[in-house]
């Protein structure tokens, strides 16, 4: 995803404009964060120090769960064998929440499955050679894909005296925060801006959006327009737009970019925790393409955690029942399927002239 102004500027020239356009600047700070995969930005206005304390933040959070950084917490946690050991309140805070997601999702939503992501070369180590060398990849027996398992129930985290402790009671579990992290990540961002009396703020961390206050162009105020990338290749580079007035998080999770292809076959990062397949992914004998599943879903809504592990987990759980479990929520959404239908969930304030407009409603 990337924001927009009014005639959808891409995002990394949104920084220029402010300084041009408004008689205060804002104030930038772009770092690179977990796996140095994800970039994060943010600028500011009426918080000169507020854009330097959310990249400390992005950091100090990248040094404490990043899977493939030895010295974090969750690093350590996964390499260690059954046992407990001490965190910080990143961990415990994640773990929490996910575990509140995974119930909510119905199970959709699940961090234990790195083992599984590792065996289809899904994984963020694994990724690039993949799509690189698709030949190289061996996929996985589908005979032997119900040896895996979620680990939630091995896992547990308690609290005391201030004090933060992971334990589990299987070397084999295992913790990766990537599909919550970047939203969790935006709302301290929020805080930090909140304590920071922020005017306006534009946090982008990969594609997850926290929009405070309105858009400053000088000494008016005006509305976020944002730009949902096109899923499908094709049309342009927006598949719509959406119109938000502000203090709300925008995520976007999909099928289409992280992903490589072999044998005609697509196998994204996405991993359905039901079937043991990347989303997208049936097995008949052979492993082919689904005929029609979710490729983009855009949640959202007011926390970036909540957001970012549901348009996760609605992903795997398809049109129909994330559909009614963001409807429950009272949550906006837009989701996009594959064989080219949508569905608009709430009210969502889409701009008019886009590819969504040809598409099926669903």
């Amino acid at each position: 995803m990337k924001s927009k102004l009014d005639k959808l500027i891409a995002l990394f020239a949104l920084p220029f404009c402010f300084a041009s356009c408004a008689k205060e600047s804002y104030t930038t700070s772009t770092s690179t964060v977990f796996a140095s995969s994800i970039v994060s930005t943010v600028s500011v206005l009426g918080a000169d120090n507020a854009a330097k304390e959310c990249e400390d933040a992005a950091k100090a959070l990248d040094g404490s769960i990043n899977p493939y950084l030895s010295s974090s917490y969750i690093a350590r946690f996964n390499a260690m064998s059954a046992g407990e050991m001490e965190v910080d309140e990143y961990v415990y805070t994640l773990f929490d929440l996910s575990k509140k997601y995974n119930a909510l999702t119905f199970g959709a939503f699940d961090p234990t499955l790195s083992a599984l992501s590792t065996a289809w070369s899904v994984d963020s180590g694994s990724l690039t050679d993949s799509k690189n060398d698709p030949d190289s990849v061996v996929l996985p027996d589908h005979d032997l894909l119900g040896d895996y398992k979620s680990h939630f129930g091995e896992i547990s985290a308690r609290e005391e005296d201030g004090r933060y402790y992971l334990s589990k009671t299987s070397a084999e579990a295992s913790l990766d925060f990537g599909g919550i992290a970047k939203g969790y990540l935006t709302d301290l961002y929020a805080a930090i801006l909140a304590n920071h009396s922020a005017k306006s703020a534009l946090c982008d961390v990969s594609g997850n959006l926290y929009l405070k206050g309105k858009r400053y162009d000088g000494a008016a105020k005006k509305d976020w327009k944002i730009g949902v990338a096109n899923c499908f290749g094709r049309g342009g580079a927006y598949l719509t737009g959406l119109v938000s007035g502000g203090d709300e998080y925008i995520v976007t999770s999909g099928t289409y970019e992280r992903y490589y292809t072999k044998d005609g076959v697509k196998y994204c990062h996405l991993i359905d925790p039901f079937t043991r397949m990347p989303v997208g992914v049936e097995y008949d004998g052979a492993y082919k393409q689904s005929e029609s599943y979710l490729i983009s879903v855009t949640v959202i809504g007011d926390e970036g955690a909540k957001c970012d592990a549901l348009a996760t987990a609605v992903c795997v759980l398809g049109a129909q029942k994330g559909a009614e479990l963001l409807d429950s929520l009272s949550l906006k959404a837009v989701i996009v399927t594959s064989d080219g239908k949508y569905k608009a969930i709430g009210d969502v304030r889409l701009l008019d002239g886009y590819m969504l407009g040809e598409l099926e409603a669903l």
